[in-house]
């Protein structure tokens, strides 16, 4: 049902979007990093014509969804691009500070703003039909990035906040904003900081 579903939403992108090729192949490529997905066996071939800018691909994909209307389906895929590390909405957000993100039994990689709080936004903005909101909250999202903290650390955090911001936190650029998290939980001093994180959040640090 889901894969009929899928294909009828790419049948119903317009063809003048320009990038509709590129839209479809970061959705099916995305799609095929869980290995149990029906549309593993359907991996599509590496097509090095396309350059991809995952925020604009995903941009388009919001905007095609908000044109097809159908919130169930909406919610199942973003939901489906969301469970993977190397998948479309989790691989927005880059390390930092700028590394290769590697797997280790000693520390895990964090996103400092939880990809679930910004899937569950995105699926808000679409049933609303108004996704304008939605590019800022990108950036910041990708700002704040993904961290290495220890394993205790990340205890701590999803204890109060594995998918959700403090309450009446704002979509902000300022690294005290989007570290809240870090900050709330008491593990902000165990976060490898950019330095101009560090000069933001200086006074919340531990002396």
């Amino acid at each position: 049902m889901f894969k009929n579903n899928l294909e009828d939403f790419f049948s119903k992108i317009p063809e003048n979007i320009a990038e509709k090729r590129r839209l479809i192949y970061a959705i099916r490529t995305s799609l095929t990093q869980k290995m149990s997905m029906v549309f593993y066996e359907d991996r599509p071939k590496i097509d090095k014509d396309i350059c991809l800018n995952d925020r604009e691909a995903f941009l388009d994909l919001l905007q095609s969804l908000v044109d097809y209307n159908q919130p169930l389906f909406s919610f199942k895929l973003l939901s489906e691009l969301s469970l993977h590390q190397d998948q479309i909405l989790r691989r927005l957000a880059p390390a930092v500070p700028r590394q290769t993100i590697k797997r280790s039994s000693a520390w895990e990689w964090e996103h400092s703003i939880p990809a679930d709080y910004i899937k569950c936004e995105i699926i808000k903005a679409i049933g609303d039909n108004d996704i304008s909101k939605i590019p800022s909250l990108l950036d910041v999202y990708i700002k704040a990035g993904q961290r290495k903290i220890s394993k205790a650390a990340h205890r701590e955090i999803n204890k109060l906040y594995k998918k959700t911001m403090p309450l009446g936190w704002s979509c902000d650029e300022k690294p005290a904003t989007y570290l809240i998290r870090y900050i709330a939980a008491g593990v902000i001093d165990q976060i490898e900081l950019t330095e101009e994180e560090k000069m933001a959040v200086s006074n919340l640090l531990p002396n």
